[in-house]
């Protein structure tokens, strides 16, 4: 298991980033030449007219090095530089576990706990999959640590990651090679039949699973941009790029349905958005399902990885979850025969 760093608070199951000062410069855009700070920092940074008060005043905020007053003007080759406190979310603590590792080849493979990014974005800096892994495992700030395969926040499961600039080529060049196995559960019985081509009654699952009877889900999906108080969001629309996911049903109940699902295409979010198309949201999810907001979890696992030839750095001919996440009911051993047919067939 990878631990998290030592500084790093650990309080009733949640982890917390301690609180950490970080300088960002910027230089002056065109747009802002001749508008004073406190606009600037009230139209494009969205802060009140008090904190751009008080940060000058404080010396949190300096126009090209120097002390200013919120009222200052900027002009053309001005920098401005603002001192923050960040507060990262605390995040639910999980277990990051290293699934497989080559070093002589750069590669890197491990399971993601759901509840925090691959990569730095939006709040999250330091609380990311690539932060932990530079501080606690390659033990440098500055280690080449790039997500050859990349999981959503919320999305718990394996992931590919390269630890060399040649392991990332290399990896990137074979992607088309290499799929991915996913495992859902999703609201309400599953409702769809490859076999019959309509509605079906299904059983839950409990002999060998049908790996012949895969239903395909082909529909365009757009990606919307992002709005004012709205996630980013995937919507089936025809003038969306082509997208196609092919779903196994492994068990179900009146309540919810568990399914094994590989996204042929890559599109962001393309599980998520056509699972929700098809009348069966993933459970818990937020954007997509009937989620809250504040969700630390989906019912979204990536399960597995099978690939046709050999791949420099990964063993065989699959790489699979070291287990399954809580919300999945089904035997593991089901998991296994399923990924391993899907291996058989050459992915």
């Amino acid at each position: 298991d990878v631990a998290f760093p030592n500084d790093f608070v650990l309080c009733d199951g949640w982890v917390q980033v301690p609180t950490y000062d970080e300088e960002k410069v910027v230089m002056a855009k065109q747009r802002w030449r001749g508008l004073s700070i406190e606009a600037i920092f009230v139209t494009e940074f969205r802060c009140t007219a008090d904190y751009v008060a008080d940060a000058c005043r404080d010396g949190r905020v300096r126009l090209s090095g120097s002390p200013c007053q919120s009222g200052d003007l900027v002009q053309n080759g001005d920098s401005i530089i603002h001192q923050l406190s960040i507060t990262e979310p605390a995040f639910r603590a999980g277990t990051i576990k290293v699934v497989h590792e080559d070093k002589a080849a750069g590669v890197l493979v491990v399971s993601k706990p759901a509840g925090i990014p691959c990569h730095p974005q939006g709040p999250y800096r330091r609380a990311t999959l690539v932060s932990i892994l530079r501080e606690s495992y390659l033990k440098k700030q500055d280690a080449y640590c790039h997500p050859v395969t990349r999981l959503d926040r919320l999305t718990s499961g394996i992931c590919i990651l390269a630890t060399s600039k040649a392991g990332a080529r290399r990896l990137t060049a074979l992607l088309p090679d290499i799929s991915k196995l996913y495992l859902a559960r999703v609201c309400g019985r599953w409702a769809h039949s490859s076999l019959l081509g309509k509605c079906c009654d299904c059983e839950p699952v409990a002999k060998k699973p049908r790996t012949d009877s895969w239903f395909t889900v082909s529909e365009p999906l757009l990606l919307q941009k992002h709005k004012e108080g709205q996630p980013l969001t995937t919507v089936v629309d025809s003038s969306g790029k082509a997208a196609t996911t092919k779903v196994l049903l492994l068990g179900a109940s009146d309540e919810s349905s568990l399914l094994m699902c590989q996204p042929v295409t890559g599109r962001t979010h393309q599980i998520r958005a056509h699972l929700q198309h098809l009348g069966h949201p993933i459970a818990g999810d937020p954007v997509y399902g009937d989620g809250q907001a504040d969700a630390v979890e989906i019912c979204l696992h990536a399960v597995a990885y099978t690939w046709k030839k050999d791949v420099g750095g990964l063993p065989g001919r699959h790489l699979l979850s070291t287990g399954c996440p809580k919300w999945w009911t089904e035997p593991w051993a089901v998991v296994q025969e399923a990924v391993e047919s899907v291996g058989a067939l050459g992915g």
